[in-house]
Protein backbone atom coordinates (compact mmCIF):
# COMPACT_ATOMS: atom_id res chain seq x y z
CA UNK A 1 0.00 0.00 0.00
CA UNK A 2 2.90 2.80 0.89
CA UNK A 3 4.18 1.74 -2.42
CA UNK A 4 0.86 2.21 -4.23
CA UNK A 5 0.78 5.76 -2.35
CA UNK A 6 4.53 6.79 -3.64
CA UNK A 7 4.04 5.97 -7.11
CA UNK A 8 0.57 8.13 -6.98
CA UNK A 9 2.43 11.05 -5.68
CA UNK A 10 5.28 10.41 -7.85
CA UNK A 11 2.97 10.49 -11.00
CA UNK A 12 1.04 13.06 -10.20
CA UNK A 13 3.71 15.65 -9.36
CA UNK A 14 5.78 14.37 -12.69
CA UNK A 15 2.36 14.50 -14.79
CA UNK A 16 3.27 18.35 -14.47
CA UNK A 17 6.35 17.90 -16.20
CA UNK A 18 4.75 15.82 -19.33
CA UNK A 19 7.24 12.82 -18.65
CA UNK A 20 7.16 9.02 -19.74
CA UNK A 21 9.51 7.98 -16.77
CA UNK A 22 9.43 9.25 -13.28
CA UNK A 23 12.80 9.29 -11.74
CA UNK A 24 13.38 9.55 -8.12
CA UNK A 25 16.22 9.73 -5.30
CA UNK A 26 16.44 8.28 -1.89
CA UNK A 27 19.11 11.23 -1.05
CA UNK A 28 18.66 14.75 -1.72
CA UNK A 29 21.06 16.99 -3.65
CA UNK A 30 21.86 18.96 0.04
CA UNK A 31 20.78 18.89 3.96
CA UNK A 32 17.87 21.21 4.48
CA UNK A 33 19.21 23.98 7.24
CA UNK A 34 15.94 25.99 6.93
CA UNK A 35 15.44 29.39 6.86
CA UNK A 36 17.24 30.14 3.00
CA UNK A 37 14.71 30.14 0.51
CA UNK A 38 14.88 31.40 -3.43
CA UNK A 39 13.24 34.48 -3.94
CA UNK A 40 13.38 34.23 -7.30
CA UNK A 41 11.40 31.15 -7.42
CA UNK A 42 7.82 32.65 -5.03
CA UNK A 43 4.73 33.79 -6.76
CA UNK A 44 2.80 31.96 -9.41
CA UNK A 45 3.55 30.37 -12.46
CA UNK A 46 1.59 29.28 -15.33
CA UNK A 47 2.05 26.88 -18.05
CA UNK A 48 0.01 26.52 -21.46
CA UNK A 49 1.82 23.54 -23.45
CA UNK A 50 -1.06 21.62 -22.80
CA UNK A 51 -4.07 22.69 -25.08
CA UNK A 52 -6.46 20.63 -22.94
CA UNK A 53 -5.23 21.56 -19.73
CA UNK A 54 -3.71 24.63 -17.60
CA UNK A 55 -1.35 24.22 -14.77
CA UNK A 56 -0.14 26.92 -12.35
CA UNK A 57 2.92 26.21 -9.81
CA UNK A 58 2.20 28.30 -6.55
CA UNK A 59 5.33 28.74 -5.19
CA UNK A 60 5.52 29.96 -1.34
CA UNK A 61 6.95 30.14 2.16
CA UNK A 62 5.56 29.85 5.53
CA UNK A 63 6.22 31.30 8.82
CA UNK A 64 9.73 29.49 9.00
CA UNK A 65 10.86 30.17 5.42
CA UNK A 66 10.03 26.90 4.47
CA UNK A 67 9.56 26.61 0.95
CA UNK A 68 6.23 25.12 -0.69
CA UNK A 69 5.57 23.88 -4.44
CA UNK A 70 1.57 23.88 -4.99
CA UNK A 71 0.40 23.09 -7.97
CA UNK A 72 -3.46 22.95 -9.76
CA UNK A 73 -4.06 21.48 -12.83
CA UNK A 74 -7.38 21.57 -14.33
CA UNK A 75 -9.10 20.51 -17.78
CA UNK A 76 -10.49 23.55 -20.09
CA UNK A 77 -12.97 21.37 -21.30
CA UNK A 78 -14.57 17.82 -20.80
CA UNK A 79 -11.81 16.40 -22.82
CA UNK A 80 -8.96 17.73 -20.40
CA UNK A 81 -7.76 15.24 -17.19
CA UNK A 82 -8.78 15.68 -13.86
CA UNK A 83 -8.57 18.49 -11.35
CA UNK A 84 -6.04 18.28 -9.14
CA UNK A 85 -4.47 20.19 -6.60
CA UNK A 86 -1.00 18.92 -4.82
CA UNK A 87 1.47 20.44 -2.38
CA UNK A 88 5.06 19.56 -1.93
CA UNK A 89 7.65 20.60 0.30
CA UNK A 90 11.37 21.69 -1.35
CA UNK A 91 14.31 23.42 -1.19
CA UNK A 92 16.87 24.62 -3.53
CA UNK A 93 20.11 23.03 -4.08
CA UNK A 94 23.67 25.34 -5.30
CA UNK A 95 25.95 23.22 -7.59
CA UNK A 96 28.22 25.14 -9.41
CA UNK A 97 26.25 28.00 -10.71
CA UNK A 98 23.32 26.26 -11.70
CA UNK A 99 20.27 25.58 -8.99
CA UNK A 100 18.36 22.71 -8.36
CA UNK A 101 15.19 21.41 -7.33
CA UNK A 102 14.93 19.33 -4.43
CA UNK A 103 11.00 18.27 -3.81
CA UNK A 104 9.62 15.88 -1.17
CA UNK A 105 7.20 13.43 -1.85
CA UNK A 106 5.78 11.54 0.81
CA UNK A 107 4.24 8.18 0.92
CA UNK A 108 1.96 8.97 3.88
CA UNK A 109 1.32 12.49 3.77
CA UNK A 110 0.31 14.12 6.83
CA UNK A 111 1.43 10.79 8.87
CA UNK A 112 5.24 11.97 9.83
CA UNK A 113 5.82 8.74 11.78
CA UNK A 114 4.99 6.56 8.74
CA UNK A 115 6.48 8.72 6.05
CA UNK A 116 8.95 7.86 3.41
CA UNK A 117 10.71 10.66 1.97
CA UNK A 118 11.43 10.39 -1.69
CA UNK A 119 12.83 13.33 -4.15
CA UNK A 120 11.96 14.83 -7.22
CA UNK A 121 15.61 16.38 -8.35
CA UNK A 122 15.56 19.42 -11.39
CA UNK A 123 17.71 21.62 -12.47
CA UNK A 124 15.69 25.20 -13.30
CA UNK A 125 16.62 28.79 -13.93
CA UNK A 126 14.54 32.14 -13.62
CA UNK A 127 14.76 34.67 -16.00
CA UNK A 128 14.56 38.64 -16.22
CA UNK A 129 11.62 38.00 -18.77
CA UNK A 130 9.92 36.56 -15.67
CA UNK A 131 10.06 33.14 -17.23
CA UNK A 132 10.81 29.95 -15.56
CA UNK A 133 12.60 26.73 -17.01
CA UNK A 134 12.63 23.26 -15.07
CA UNK A 135 15.04 20.38 -16.58
CA UNK A 136 14.39 16.88 -14.95
CA UNK A 137 16.67 13.84 -15.81
CA UNK A 138 16.60 11.73 -18.41
CA UNK A 139 16.15 8.31 -17.35
CA UNK A 140 18.00 6.71 -19.79
CA UNK A 141 20.77 8.69 -18.90
CA UNK A 142 20.56 7.26 -15.26
CA UNK A 143 20.00 4.09 -16.58
CA UNK A 144 23.63 4.15 -18.27
CA UNK A 145 24.93 5.41 -15.30
CA UNK A 146 23.46 2.06 -13.16
CA UNK A 147 25.40 0.28 -15.78
CA UNK A 148 28.95 1.55 -15.99
CA UNK A 149 28.65 1.77 -12.17
CA UNK A 150 28.36 5.72 -11.85
CA UNK A 151 25.64 5.41 -9.97
CA UNK A 152 23.61 3.10 -7.63
CA UNK A 153 19.82 2.26 -8.02
CA UNK A 154 17.01 0.25 -9.96
CA UNK A 155 14.30 0.79 -12.71
CA UNK A 156 11.39 -1.06 -13.49
CA UNK A 157 8.32 -0.71 -16.24
CA UNK A 158 4.65 -0.42 -15.10
CA UNK A 159 1.65 0.76 -17.18
CA UNK A 160 3.63 1.83 -20.01
CA UNK A 161 5.62 4.29 -17.81
CA UNK A 162 9.87 3.94 -17.18
CA UNK A 163 10.18 4.72 -12.80
CA UNK A 164 14.25 5.04 -12.25
CA UNK A 165 14.94 4.85 -8.13
CA UNK A 166 18.71 7.04 -7.15
CA UNK A 167 19.58 4.98 -4.58
CA UNK A 168 23.18 6.14 -4.30
CA UNK A 169 25.02 8.27 -1.31
CA UNK A 170 24.36 12.03 -1.67
CA UNK A 171 28.21 12.79 -1.91
CA UNK A 172 28.23 10.48 -4.88
CA UNK A 173 24.71 11.72 -6.69
CA UNK A 174 26.21 15.52 -6.33
CA UNK A 175 28.97 14.72 -7.96
CA UNK A 176 27.33 12.73 -11.00
CA UNK A 177 24.79 15.54 -11.07
CA UNK A 178 27.53 18.46 -11.02
CA UNK A 179 29.30 16.70 -14.00
CA UNK A 180 26.04 15.65 -15.76
CA UNK A 181 25.52 17.76 -19.26
CA UNK A 182 22.68 19.06 -21.10
CA UNK A 183 21.75 16.04 -23.02
CA UNK A 184 21.56 14.25 -19.75
CA UNK A 185 18.27 16.48 -19.05
CA UNK A 186 14.72 16.38 -20.99
CA UNK A 187 13.68 19.71 -22.95
CA UNK A 188 12.55 21.95 -19.80
CA UNK A 189 9.57 23.10 -19.19
CA UNK A 190 8.73 26.66 -18.97
CA UNK A 191 6.83 29.02 -17.11
CA UNK A 192 5.48 32.07 -17.03
CA UNK A 193 4.99 34.04 -13.70
CA UNK A 194 1.61 36.09 -13.31
CA UNK A 195 2.42 37.49 -10.19
CA UNK A 196 5.15 37.74 -8.13
CA UNK A 197 4.96 37.15 -4.22
CA UNK A 198 5.53 40.03 -2.51
CA UNK A 199 7.92 39.30 0.60
CA UNK A 200 8.71 41.33 3.86
CA UNK A 201 11.21 40.57 6.69
CA UNK A 202 9.95 41.99 9.74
Amino acid sequence: MRWINLIRAIVIFLSCFALAACVTSKQPLSKYFGGNPDYQLLGLWYNTDDFYNHEYLHIVIDLNKHMHLIRVSHPVSNRGGQVSVDEFFMYSTKLGTRQYMNIQLQSHPGKPSVREKQYVIAKYATYKDETLKVWTIRDDALIKAFKYHYLQGRHWQHNGRTFVKLESPQAVLRRWILNATDKEFNPPRVYKRIKKAPYREY
